[in-house]
């Protein structure tokens, strides 16, 4: 019997999960009815009693706080994808950009995007990568803070700021936006955790949700997306 299920996800992931939605939908018949914002603010979500089924965090950290609080299902909880944080412009080109070549350009910089640090792990990764630079906390007067990954990657697109920290994966699709992986050991690993929740534990659509996004056919597509695989157990 086909069913619904509520999928909290954090927002740098939604478009891939949308995705994954058409997929998943057509294969099982279940239903997703999808939430989107940072996973800081989902957490607090959850944690004052929202109604979600299954969370995908990106990180870790988020995850294992609400199953440590008994607000998970035990032991549910793997990656599902790891991130990668790239400095993105529409206006500079960044082909033969090297670190000090970086650090120059922002030290320039009149305003740069990147997510809030403490409510999103890519804004955090985005502040690791600044200290990386030693241009935290120097920098922060320059800073536009968005609430999630998804407002910094608005504020670029719409010209409001000069430069954004923001996910590869959105950029995949984007036309005119030059952008330059950072490297990752400038950064925290950002390993995206899916966790079922207390009131998914006998939804049949979250759970076949749960399996799904370990298949063939989701890994697939979520590496398309830019993200990288983790290592199946």
């Amino acid at each position: 019997m086909a069913d619904s299920t509520n999928v909290a996800v954090a927002a740098n992931f939604k478009p891939t999960l949308l995705l994954l939605q058409n997929h998943f939908q057509a294969q099982s018949g279940h239903r997703l009815i999808i939430s989107s914002a940072s996973t800081g603010v989902l957490f607090n979500q959850i944690s004052h009693g929202a109604p979600f089924d299954v969370l995908l965090a990106a990180d870790v950290e988020h995850p294992q706080k609400l199953e440590h609080a008994g607000l998970t299902v035990a032991h549910s909880g793997f990656t599902y994808a790891q991130g990668q944080l790239v400095l993105a412009s529409l206006n500079h080109t960044l082909d033969q950009a090297d670190e000090s070549s970086i650090r120059q350009q922002l030290r320039l910089a009149k305003t740069i995007a990147i997510a809030n640090p403490a409510l999103a792990p890519y804004g955090l990764a985005a502040q690791q990568s600044l200290s990386h630079l030693q241009l935290w906390p120097p920098l922060p007067a320059q800073l536009i803070r968005g609430n999630n990954i998804s407002q910094a990657q608005q504020f670029l697109m719409t010209g409001n700021v000069q430069w954004a920290f923001i996910p590869l994966s959105p950029l995949l699709v984007e036309q005119g936006v030059h952008y330059w992986l950072i490297p990752r050991d400038w950064y925290q690993p950002i390993r995206q955790q899916a966790i079922l929740l207390q009131s998914g534990r006998h939804n049949e659509a979250a759970l076949a949700f749960m399996t799904f996004l370990q298949s063939d056919v989701a890994r697939h597509l979520i590496a398309q997306q830019g993200y990288i695989l983790p290592s199946r157990n």
